[in-house]
């Protein structure tokens, strides 16, 4: 079930952002789920940025159905990475909006396109590479279960 609520979110938000129309966004809760809300990349706060370019963070916080979710929408300059790959104990799905890149996940390296998806589960070491000449837009979601995260595996 929830893997179904969280790839019902990631197609939602991808096909609204391919079609030019802002993100349903909302802000961060104080206390409780994160509230329902609208909101365009004027409104979404820098989650991070560098000479690789920004990343706007949209939804974040607990939702009736996780808890750690954090939602954005990047941009990566042409010949960029935001970081190398690393691993982490949420599990994250990175959409590619426009441009083409390189996706690695779990010590392999994929093209990436348009359109084109990675899942990482928890632990996986993973990562997104622009090495194009052009920039690459990209939809990114990661969270916990209610739960809490997985321990990390002893060897990965």
């Amino acid at each position: 079930m929830r893997v179904i609520l969280v790839l019902t979110l990631v197609v939602s938000a991808a096909a609204i952002f391919l079609a030019g129309r802002p993100l349903a966004v909302g802000g961060a809760a104080e206390k409780g789920p994160i509230a329902s809300g609208v909101a365009g990349w004027k409104d979404a706060p820098p989650w991070a940025s560098g000479k690789w370019g920004e990343l706007r963070k949209y939804f974040a916080g607990e939702t009736a159905g996780v808890r750690d979710l954090e939602t954005g929408v990047g941009r990566l300059k042409a010949g960029e990475e935001i970081h190398k790959p690393h691993q982490h104990a949420e599990e994250e799905f990175i959409l590619i909006t426009r441009g083409k890149g390189k996706f690695h996940v779990g010590g392999k390296d994929y093209p990436a396109a348009e359109g084109d998806m990675f899942y990482a589960a928890p632990w996986v070491f993973h990562g997104i590479t622009n090495d194009s000449s052009e920039e690459l837009g990209f939809f990114v979601i990661k969270w916990n279960g209610k739960n809490g995260p997985p321990p990390k595996p002893e060897k990965n």
